[in-house]
């Protein structure tokens, strides 16, 4: 394609490195560098044309107004309304893919991936607060359920050993089953860990 040396009307804004524009004391556009404009560059060397560099006359990148402030009609700002309206001929820029902007302009495929993030203080991290990172992805409340219910399922597991003579023993003593080792039970089970208790009867070997 050839388009025989057509001034093209560009709109841009500076985007971090990506678009990087330099001004004279008037604010006049001198220079254009970063990924985007150095592609369009590119573009204008094997395409034949000249980009016509201007800022939007609003600083915007471009979103829909619906004029519910009452001072605007409802219709595209910024560098998509440029091109919604036919006042310039392409926008090198970070512009988002959204549904309703593909509606009103051609977009090409992406150039760059953006990754943003939330950034909160941190505490600092000391030997007595290092310890308590672990119990922290829970909330205390959590943290007493799992406590309650270890103490309660301790305290099932002695009950039925002595109820139902044995149903649950240890290997090494079949005698006894105290709370500790209806602790340590409850543990193994939570951590999904191998446990050297025997059960007697299937539904106590499903249990476990």
């Amino acid at each position: 394609m050839n388009l025989l040396g057509s001034a093209l009307r560009t709109p841009v804004l500076p985007f971090a490195s990506l678009s990087v524009i330099e001004k004279d004391g008037k604010g006049r556009i001198t220079s254009t560098s970063g990924l985007f404009l150095d592609i369009l560059h590119e573009m204008e060397s094997v395409l034949n044309f000249r980009a016509v560099y201007s800022f939007p006359p609003d600083g915007k990148w471009g979103s829909y107004d619906d004029g519910d402030d009452g001072n605007a009609t409802s219709d595209w700002n910024g560098m998509i309304g440029m091109l919604y309206r036919r006042e310039a001929d392409l926008a090198p820029a970070g512009l988002s893919l959204t549904s309703a902007r593909v509606r009103a302009v051609d977009m090409s495929m992406p150039l760059a991936q953006e990754v943003n993030t939330l950034v909160a203080p941190a505490k600092r991290i000391t030997p007595a607060t290092r310890y308590g990172l672990y119990v922290g992805v829970f909330r205390l409340d959590s943290w007493a359920a799992v406590a309650t219910m270890v103490i309660l399922l301790s305290l099932a597991f002695g009950c039925i050993h002595r109820v139902s003579e044995g149903l649950l023993y240890l290997a090494d003593e079949p005698n006894r089953l105290g709370f500790l080792d209806g602790v340590h039970i409850c543990v193994a089970m939570l951590t999904q860990q191998g446990i050297d208790v025997v059960a007697s009867c299937l539904s106590a070997r499903y249990c476990k």
